[in-house]
């Protein structure tokens, strides 16, 4: 599995790297802008990413920003939404708008700080999706 993390924060990137790192090849980038140019470099080469963990709160773009611009590209590029990328934003905030705000657009929602065992349940989730 081909995985994104996009998270401003040096500790949380690097927790994430290694709780992901056990589900497929890792990368990491410090904001949304970043995410969105990789993910787009990415469907380029023809080699997308199954997984993005995008936190709500980055500079440049935030992680709602960045949800928005990666599924525009996937409509641009006819990609359906059984094709599409999972995508899952994370926050340290507990704040009910930014759950609605994401409702519909992205696979999942966790809150910091992430544990193996909260990851993995949502990996498996996805698993079960493909077959």
């Amino acid at each position: 599995m081909r995985i994104l993390i996009a998270d401003d924060d040096k500790v949380s990137r690097n927790i994430n790297r290694d709780i992901l790192s056990l589900s497929g090849s890792v990368d990491a980038v410090v904001n949304g802008a970043e995410a969105v140019q990789i993910f787009k470099t990415a469907l380029h080469e023809n080699d997308p990413y199954e997984l993005i963990c995008l936190d709500i709160s980055m500079p440049f773009f935030d992680g709602m920003y960045a949800l928005e611009e990666i599924r525009s590209l996937e409509r641009a590029k006819m990609i359906s939404p059984e094709k599409s990328v999972k995508i899952v934003m994370v926050t340290s905030s507990s704040d009910r708008r930014d759950i609605l705000n994401v409702r519909g657009k992205c696979n999942g929602y966790l809150l910091k700080p992430l544990s193996t065992g909260s990851m993995e349940k949502l990996l498996n989730r996805f698993k079960e999706l493909k077959h």
